[in-house]
């Protein structure tokens, strides 16, 4: 009866293990709704713990509360540990106190279901043990998602294009099948730091084809975000790259392995970037707009980067009217919006565009202590990794660097993921400084 009861708490413990797994594979392939495949997953997971505790004769309490003593043994970690977890748990609770000064109550409680992942994804973390078998696992089954994503987004373009292809129907929007192009980009990126870390560090061991499929995936993940052609993807691939050849030459001490790795991204990119990318007519023209200050078109109309110009100058303006609390989660886009219509800015205010940043965002939901508490987050989420450190620090750059240039917090595929990232990161940061 004991090997029974065992087995089957072992069953359920495996079955929730794979099951973050799982979470990990379809975070960069579902745009939309993965907030539900989680609450989902976390109900028939209880279910699941239900029957085992009922089958091995735990008493009824033991089951009928499980809800709330997971719950409770979650916020209880949360505050022992003192992480960033905590600090996660505070920001979300601070956009909720937020609601209390919205004017707009039904966008205010919009804003706290959406940045809800930064409650729940740390309560969901800070309840798991994590060895480096786990830790393995979520990085090659979230690998393993962007992978997946990359191959649908060929294929997709082949289903899409009723006409002869040309190297152009593989290009930026063209090319992404289900998130905006930047999205994309900065997940890929994420995988190449996560592939970094299995590929290079000696205590994971793998067989040489694993080794092999590692450097192949790596080049696949750099040809495929050149030719996603976006300015911040391009811009963060130099960073996780740059991260990976300081990381091997600083931690690994493999001067010839890095000037070949060197080498070998460099005449990837000279060479996508030339034949197989538009990247370098966007960039052309967002140095041409910032040089020139040139920040419309002949026809009057912002251009991208002149747009996100004028964007960040009135955001800014509206953030330093409200400085310290800000206008509420419910009211930042219509204080805006007000500001976009104030100034003459038509073409904004039709279309409703946010900050396209998440600093000042957050600045116009509540205002400067939660842009402080924003950047405490990302600060001390990304440090203290022993031997990884600097890759993880090319993650942080990843991550500050698409915050900067667009609201990720206020889109589902950017608050799930980041906060998922952070979250994960915290919670494997033991498994990863003893990595060697």
């Amino acid at each position: 009866m004991l090997n029974l009861n065992n087995s089957l708490i072992y069953k359920s413990k495996n079955a929730y293990d794979y099951a973050l797994a799982v979470l990990a594979f379809f975070i960069p392939i579902i745009p939309k709704g993965l907030p539900l495949v989680i609450l989902g997953t976390a109900i028939l997971g209880m279910l699941y713990y239900v029957i085992a505790y009922r089958k091995v004769g735990r008493k009824k309490k033991d089951y009928v509360f499980l809800p709330y003593n997971l719950l409770k043994d979650g916020f209880s970690n949360i505050l022992k540990n003192r992480n960033t977890h905590l600090v996660m748990v505070c920001f979300f609770f601070y956009y909720l106190l937020s609601v209390l000064y919205s004017e707009d109550k039904e966008e205010a409680w919009k804003g706290v279901l959406l940045k809800s992942s930064f409650l729940y994804f740390p309560i969901l973390f800070s309840l798991t043990k994590w060895d480096v078998g786990k830790t393995r696992r979520i990085f090659n089954s979230y690998i393993l998602g962007c992978f997946t994503n990359l191959i649908l987004s060929y294929v997709f373009v082949f289903i899409d294009n009723e006409s002869a292809l040309t190297f152009g129907d593989f290009n930026h929007s063209s090319l992404s099948f289900s998130f905006h192009p930047s999205y994309i980009a900065m997940y890929v990126n994420v995988a190449i730091i996560f592939n970094s870390i299995l590929l290079f560090e000696s205590s994971i061991n793998e067989s040489k084809i694993i080794v092999k499929l590692r450097w192949l995936l790596q080049i696949l993940f750099s040809v495929f975000v050149i030719m996603l052609s976006s300015k911040s993807g391009l811009l963060t691939w130099f960073l996780s790259t740059g991260a990976l050849l300081a990381y091997l030459i600083i931690e690994k001490g493999q001067v010839l392995k890095t000037i070949i790795v060197f080498l070998t991204l460099s005449l990837l990119f000279l060479f996508t970037f030339k034949n197989l990318s538009i990247i370098g007519v966007r960039m052309d023209r967002m140095v041409n707009t910032l040089v020139k200050a040139e920040y419309k078109n002949t026809e009057g109309r912002y251009n991208s980067t002149g747009s996100r110009v004028g964007i960040w100058s009135n955001s800014f303006d509206v953030v330093k009217s409200h400085p310290i609390l800000g206008v509420g989660i419910g009211d930042g886009k219509h204080a805006l919006m007000n500001k976009y219509k104030e100034v003459g800015m038509d073409q904004f205010y039709e279309l409703k565009h946010n900050s396209h940043n998440q600093f000042l965002d957050t600045g116009l939901a509540i205002g400067g202590l939660g842009i402080l508490v924003l950047l405490l987050m990302l600060f001390f989420g990304f440090i203290n990794y022993g031997s990884v450190s600097i890759l993880i620090i090319g993650l942080m750059g990843i991550v500050v660097g698409n915050l900067l240039v667009e609201s990720m917090l206020e889109r589902q595929g950017g608050v799930v993921f980041v906060t998922w990232l952070l979250a994960l990161l915290v919670s494997v940061r033991p498994v990863l400084k003893t990595l060697k």
